[in-house]
């Protein structure tokens, strides 16, 4: 199981604040060097989940109206029948019989 990461904050830290930035902005990681051997890697984090600008968690007008086109989609569905459908299909089975 990987250990949880431990945070530090560089706020006070120019040089490591200016290098995370650049991470941040090319989206490519940077390899640190010390004495000719790598010691460590800034890597950029994944792409974080944004809301559009503007919303803070209401649906915009044609958010709710598609929201609302999809209700009664399934009143015709048959559920019944389809429930039906699976247990003949599981007694049956999906592969053909084997033969010694």
């Amino acid at each position: 199981m990987k250990a949880a990461a431990r945070h530090v904050a560089i706020d006070d830290l120019p040089e490591l604040e200016s290098l995370a930035e650049e991470v941040r902005a090319t989206n490519e990681p940077i390899v640190l060097r010390r004495k000719g051997k790598d010691v460590a890697r800034i890597v950029p984090l994944g792409p974080t989940r944004r809301r559009r600008p503007g919303t803070k968690g209401e649906l915009s007008a044609a958010d709710r109206e598609a929201l609302l086109s999809t209700f009664g989609a399934w009143a015709d569905f048959d559920a019944d029948a389809f429930l039906e459908m699976i247990y003949e299909a599981r007694i049956r089975g999906s592969k053909p019989p084997v033969e010694w």
